[in-house]
């Protein structure tokens, strides 16, 4: 049973829908990872006579530094779209676009543990030879499992 729309709405529900980076997600990336780092490296001077513990303490400094500034530097592309939703496919960050025909599966996946949630992937499996299998990390964008699905089903029914 279709709903009915006048033409202004269904202009406006079938233009382009970009998705954007969550200015407050990566905030907190960066104050948590800014704060592991610092604890890390606090562990790494406590073990710093034992060296096999200050190596493993001093990777895991290096590692929430870097994810830190991965936060930072996405926190400068909040203008740019990560992926737009358009009548003919999804549009990548990079410009590449992929055709609704094309996806043979569709996933947004959420990992938890514990009840806490731990990370957030797109995945996307497609039947063209140039990009077999996409994996986008949804944690930082400002769209939910639900909503990125309901805006597949959306433009990918009327393409």
């Amino acid at each position: 049973m279709d709903i009915y729309r006048s033409p202004g709405e269904q202009q406006q529900a079938l233009s382009d829908h970009p998705v954007f980076y969550s200015r407050s997600r990566l905030l907190t990336g960066v104050v948590i990872w800014s704060l592991a780092a610092c604890i890390f490296a606090a562990l790494t001077w406590s073990v710093r006579h034992k060296t096999m513990g200050m190596l493993f303490c001093g990777a895991l400094v290096v590692i929430a530094v870097l994810l830190a500034v991965n936060c930072i530097r996405q926190l400068g592309r909040l203008q740019r779209p990560v992926l737009v939703f358009t009548q003919q496919g999804l549009r990548l960050d990079d410009g590449r676009l992929v055709p609704w025909e094309a996806i043979t599966e569709n996933r947004f996946i959420v990992q938890q543990y514990v009840g806490i949630t731990t990370g957030r992937l797109i995945r996307i499996h497609t039947n063209r030879s140039d990009m077999p299998l996409l994996m986008l990390r949804a944690g930082a964008m400002a769209i939910g499992a639900d909503e990125y699905l309901a805006l597949c089903d959306r433009y990918g029914s009327a393409g």
